[in-house]
């Protein structure tokens, strides 16, 4: 299982692509979190890939609403707290992109 751990959002998550990418995400072990505008239609994926044996939730998400993004991700967060790893590579290549400098240092 490639995505054991790992918590998917999928917008758009009951139609074509986003639906296609929850299963496979479900089925290779990730905790899929479908958004939408349906909660009819995103439950009853949910229900389907719960059943099938993965773990998957539905959160309302009108995309374009900024108001509806918060509630979203608070959401997946009180089932998946947010851990950041460090980014050293990223940070590395950040810093001689404000400073050409430091490239090679």
């Amino acid at each position: 299982m490639r995505l054991e751990d790992k918590v998917a959002l999928i917008t758009g998550g009951y139609g074509g692509m986003g639906r296609a990418s929850a299963r496979l995400f479900a089925q290779e072990g990730a905790t899929v979190f479908i958004a939408g505008r349906s909660e009819e239609r995103g439950e009853a994926l949910a229900k389907e890939l719960t059943d099938a044996g993965g773990t998957a939730y539905f959160v309302e998400l009108d995309v374009v609403s900024q108001d509806q993004w918060d509630p979203a991700v608070t959401a997946v967060w009180r089932f998946h707290p947010l851990r950041v790893k460090p980014a050293t590579r990223d940070r590395e290549i950040l810093d001689v992109a404000r400073n050409p400098r430091n490239a090679g240092a």
